[in-house]
C-alpha cells in the first residue's frame, strides 16, 4: 500500500501533539520497513515539527529515510505561519509557495491514501 501522512498538528500546543508528530515519523519509518510506500507532508501548524528541539532527531532521521514528501510552501510564507528559511536548511522542500497551497489529490490520484493526524 501507500500512504501519505500529512501532519497539521502543531506540536508546540501541548506535549500530546508533539508526541503525535513523533509518532508519525516512527510509524511511517515502520510502514517503509514493512515494504509499504510512505510520504509525509507537514502542513498547516504542522510545519511547525521542523523547528521544535524536541522533534528534530525524528525529522533529521526522517529527511535521511527520504520519508519527506515536504512541507506547504503556502503555510510557511512569512504572512502565514512563517519557518520558511528553516524548512530549507534541514533539507525539506517547500511545495507550493505564498500564492499557491498545495492540497493532496494529486496523490491521492496517484494510488496514495491519505492520512491526516
Amino acid at each position: 500500500m501507500k500512504y501519505l501522512i500529512s501532519v497539521l498538528t502543531d506540536p508546540t500546543e501541548s506535549r500530546s501533539n508533539m508526541a503525535k508528530v513523533a509518532h508519525v515519523i516512527l510509524y511511517a519509518m515502520e510502514l517503509k520497513k514493512n515494504r509499504h510506500e510512505v510520504l509525509v507532508y507537514f502542513d498547516g501548524g504542522g510545519i511547525k515539527a521542523v523547528e521544535n528541539e524536541n522533534l528534530r532527531k525524528y525529522i533529521e532521521l526522517a529527511v535521511k529515510e527520504g520519508l519527506i514528501y515536504g512541507a506547504c510552501g503556502y503555510c510557511a510564507s512569512p504572512s502565514h505561519i512563517g519557518g520558511k528559511e528553516k524548512i530549507e536548511k534541514i533539507g525539506i522542500r517547500l511545495i507550493g509557495n505564498e500564492d499557491n497551497h498545495i492540497g493532496i489529490a494529486e496523490l491521492v490520484n496517484e494510488g496514495y491514501y491519505p492520512i491526516i493526524v
